[in-house]
């Protein structure tokens, strides 16, 4: 059976030759339904299907189910010609029911989850962390939920949602492998060769989290004097990879269950994959200027806690920060089923940035260097912090001091044991 014939199959009403569960019946049961077709005109049994809203779930195990029924069939029945028994793919089944039915992904039940895997650890921590949207009065778990539109109906069980189990769940990845951020570092310009990767789990916030740590570890990163502060200067500007990476977990296709968000990490540059061509209307063309939600549920909790901007504002934001690193601008494309944002980074130019020191400091010792700066982010410096600070004699530290004011870098103000000197700017 093909997927559009099963999609036609969900359309109809249950009737004498058609019939849904939700999970494999009694052996009794389902035996006395197979007689029952099986003496008439025949008929299709569906199993892991709501049999009320017809919304495929899915079962846990379908090799089990099929054996079971193979089972009944042989133990209980006595039948000429046997049924068949088809396994239908039930991701394939599901996406094409919510395109047809206009539906999100990210608001379909999970199958197996109950309200159990959710963690109230987690549901604590964005209620603490929410600073949009207010105060949710609600006196219990379950109707905090179904305020953050995060739970479902399966029959009479309310359930959570994709995007309640991941925002919210104990271990999404155990029911959502697909969840997994996978990131890597690599040695050169390929694949070849792995320097550092791993696998993040957890809900999404934990996961953009523990992905920019991962990040800034695996860049390079060091101190530039500009004017006459020292300032932590990176490879990248990390607010823009991260920027990057949380769309990637927001905005991703999570009927993708074969692709997973990655990112990897290159001498010269770092790109990050997510599953999901760009949602209709939008082009590689207007994409700054289209804005289309795939996952509107997650896209609002995340921004609650402000974790993205205002909707739009996230493709803006990388290119100035890349351009504020003079470096250029993001590329986007779909080289598949999949969108790409690559950075190109300023490769072996970043070190030879470092080494680029002001006028002001050429000529000088590095022990002169320090005082100069230590004078500028202190305010000013005496003779006794210097020979403390660099670790000279009485008579050297003098000798440095009073070069630099002889350059006029910095002066000297007051005399005897309140002289102190500041730099001058």
């Amino acid at each position: 059976m093909d997927i559009s014939t099963f999609t036609n199959l969900l359309q109809q009403h249950e009737s004498e030759a058609l019939d849904f569960k939700q999970d494999l019946p009694a052996s009794s049961d389902l035996a006395v339904l197979i007689s029952a077709f099986y003496n008439t005109r025949g008929g299709t049994i569906i199993i892991g299907v709501d049999d009320e809203q017809h919304q495929p779930l899915g079962v846990a195990r379908p090799q089990s189910v099929e054996a079971g029924i193979g089972n009944i069939i042989r133990d209980r029945l006595s039948l000429d010609i046997p049924p068949k028994i088809e396994i239908v793919s039930y991701e394939e089944i599901r996406r094409m029911f919510i395109e047809d039915h206009g539906l999100s992904y990210e608001s379909m039940a999970v199958p197996g989850v109950s309200l159990n895997e959710i963690s109230q650890e987690r549901v604590d921590w964005y209620i603490a962390r929410r600073v949009r949207g207010g105060q949710i009065p609600a006196s219990s778990l379950t109707e905090l939920l179904g305020k953050l539109g995060v739970l479902t109906t399966v029959g009479d069980a309310t359930v959570p949602t994709v995007a309640g189990l991941l925002l919210f769940g104990k271990e999404p990845q155990r029911f959502l492998p697909h969840a997994t951020l996978r990131i890597a570092r690599f040695l050169g310009t390929d694949m070849t060769t792995f320097l550092d990767q791993a696998d993040i789990t957890g809900t999404i916030p934990q996961m953009i989290d523990e992905a920019e740590k991962f990040v800034t570890r695996n860049t390079r990163h060091g101190i530039r004097i500009v004017g006459f502060k020292h300032v932590n200067v990176h490879e990248y500007p990390i607010e823009a990879i991260r920027e990057a990476i949380t769309n990637a977990l927001c905005h991703r296709d999570w009927g993708h269950v074969g692709m997973q968000v990655r990112v990897a990490i290159f001498d010269d540059h770092i790109f990050v994959d997510s599953p999901g061509r760009l949602p209709p209307g939008v082009t590689l063309e207007n994409i700054e200027h289209v804005h289309v939600l795939r996952n509107p549920i997650i896209a609002q909790l995340l921004y609650d806690i402000n974790y993205i901007e205002n909707w739009g504002s996230g493709i803006p934001r990388m290119k100035k920060a890349m351009s504020e690193y003079d470096l250029a601008p993001p590329n986007f494309d779909e080289p598949g089923p999949n969108f790409t944002v690559t950075f190109h980074g300023p490769g072996e130019g970043f070190m030879r940035e470092l080494q680029v020191q002001p006028e002001w400091t050429k000529g000088l010792s590095e022990r002169q260097i320090t005082a100069v700066l230590h004078a500028a982010e202190k305010g000013k410096i005496t003779t006794g912090e210097y020979r403390r600070l660099v670790k000279v004699a009485k008579m050297t530290a003098f000798r440095d001091l009073g070069e630099l004011c002889e350059r006029q870098i910095i002066e000297k103000v007051g005399n005897g044991r309140g002289t102190f000197y500041r730099s001058i700017q």
